[in-house]
């Protein structure tokens, strides 16, 4: 890593404020010794990565497959970060050592496979503009007038919600929402491209920030005034950007249940109380929350609803237990990925909800996946809280 003297002075700032307390340790999900077939080794700590980082720093140990398995079984669920007295920002130092694996040529294969499809198609699964519309194929009608035209507001719907069928009634269910309460808002549709996020968590930030900057200049030319989201990574990105580049974003950004809430709290959005939901469980996606730090939007939302009892989990908001579907442990080690959304689900089930509800499009699609492996899971129905409102307000295609 002595090679590369920015990536350097980033680890050098960092591994200095660790005090090798071991309160990571306690909370970090990828060192839980009550999960089947994973170790509860150091080096799968936030504490041991960053005692490897300083041993790879200083030439002291070789790049072995297991060093590489550590810093990609990362979820950045960004625990470690929330539990340290020190404020070591073991997240970023992660990104950082990702990046010098990648520059070693020992970066999983499917890291290198998404960065090619981003590199060549402008999204991680390689579909190009094209297909971006592919999430509107049940509300056409209602969506073609609404892209790239000038207004208020614009939504970015992001990479997975735009070519994962499972995903698509995200954004279905956010614009039939939108429209109902009259909201002047537009698309990019095709022109959109993926955030630069997947970048970010491979350890590439200017590639990352060159995507950020292409999205920038096609908002600007529509005239947005604000920008929301459903998908907290694009938004994290976005943020992230604005903080490291120390400029300020030529519109403002939000997540899309805030810009909901406010529209709440003006009594715009009300809900009718014909659906019934029963009693449901929240589960705070890692970037949303620890990350954003957006916890009382979805809770405010949610009990504003008729004929839904909220139940709160033992470990909650800043103390949420990771899904495992962030840092794209789900290209690296498959399995690694799903064991934590069991775990997650069956920690739901000791609440017996008849509803789990996140607002993360990797969380659900983590969540849901795992669900069919559970059999005891199946009688729990999984929705994304977009779902929800839609369904509160008696909204279909």
């Amino acid at each position: 890593m002595t090679e590369n003297s920015t990536l350097s002075h980033l680890a050098n700032t960092i591994i200095d404020t660790c005090v090798r307390c071991g309160k990571c340790k306690a909370t970090c999900p990828t060192c839980d010794e009550g999960i089947s077939g994973k170790p509860r080794w150091e080096i799968f700590s936030g504490r041991g990565r960053v005692r490897l980082a300083q041993g790879l720093l200083d030439g002291k140990i070789p790049l072995t497959d297991t060093i590489v398995k550590s810093f990609y079984t990362c979820f950045f669920c960004n625990s470690c970060v929330e539990n340290c007295p020190s404020g070591t920002k073991v997240t970023e130092l992660i990104r950082a050592v990702r990046c010098y694996i990648a520059s070693k040529g020992k970066q999983p294969q499917g890291i290198t496979s998404l960065a090619c499809n981003l590199d060549s198609c402008g999204d991680i699964f390689g579909m190009g503009g094209g297909d971006r519309l592919m999430w509107a194929l049940n509300v056409e009608d209602k969506v073609q007038a609404r892209i790239n035209i000038p207004a208020k507001v614009l939504y970015f719907v992001g990479c997975q919600e735009s070519f994962k069928g499972s995903l698509a009634e995200i954004p279905e269910d956010l614009v039939l929402t939108l429209l109902h309460l009259g909201v002047d808002f537009t698309l990019l549709g095709e022109k959109e491209l993926c955030c630069g996020n997947p970048y970010l968590l491979a350890g590439d930030e200017t590639k990352c920030f060159e995507q950020v900057e292409k999205n920038i200049a096609t908002i600007s030319s529509l005239r947005a005034s604000t920008v929301i989201f459903t998908c907290p990574g694009c938004l994290n990105t976005f943020q992230k950007y604005e903080k490291h580049r120390k400029t300020k974003l030529p519109f403002n950004i939000r997540f899309a249940l805030e810009f909901l809430r406010d529209l709440l709290a003006s009594k715009k959005l009300k809900f009718p109380g014909n659906a019934v939901f029963g009693t449901a469980v929240y589960h705070d996606p890692c970037e949303l929350g620890r990350h954003l730090g957006i916890y009382e939007a979805p809770r405010a939302i949610l009990k504003a609803i008729p004929n839904l009892t909220l139940l709160e989990l033992d470990k909650t908001r800043e103390n949420a237990m990771c899904c495992g579907g962030g840092g794209l442990v789900g290209a690296c080690d498959k399995d690694f990925s799903v064991t934590q959304a069991q775990r997650k689900i069956i920690e739901v089930l000791g609440k017996q909800p008849a509803l789990l509800v996140t607002s993360c499009p990797a969380c659900f699609d983590t969540l849901e996946g795992a669900k069919g492996t559970l059999e005891q899971a199946q009688p729990l129905k999984i929705k994304d809280i977009f779902k929800v409102i839609a369904e509160a307000l008696n909204l279909s295609p």
